[in-house]
């Protein structure tokens, strides 16, 4: 519910906590999660920074944050089950 709009960025911010390149943000403050083009190459790549940046937006977490952390292995290991399931091994 927090979140208005995904925008498709050419160019990100850099990293404060990394030497690597920005490739998602959330912006709590427009309610905005910001995707970079490249990630849309793939739909893996998308998928994943859309997904990472949901859950910023739903639990207001910082990436260097073990919560956060938590999160997102709890999320992985419910979309792998799903899938699991869904083809039956």
């Amino acid at each position: 519910n927090v979140v208005r709009d995904i925008r498709i960025s050419e160019t990100m911010q850099s990293n404060p906590y990394s030497s690597r390149d920005t490739i998602g943000l959330w912006d709590p403050s427009n309610g905005w999660i910001i995707v970079k083009r490249s990630q849309l190459r793939e739909l893996s790549s998308f998928a994943g920074t859309l997904l990472h940046e949901a859950l910023h937006a739903k639990y207001t977490l910082s990436d260097v944050s073990r919560d956060f952390e938590s999160y997102l292995t709890q999320l992985a290991g419910q979309l792998a089950a799903r899938l699991l399931n869904s083809t039956g091994t």
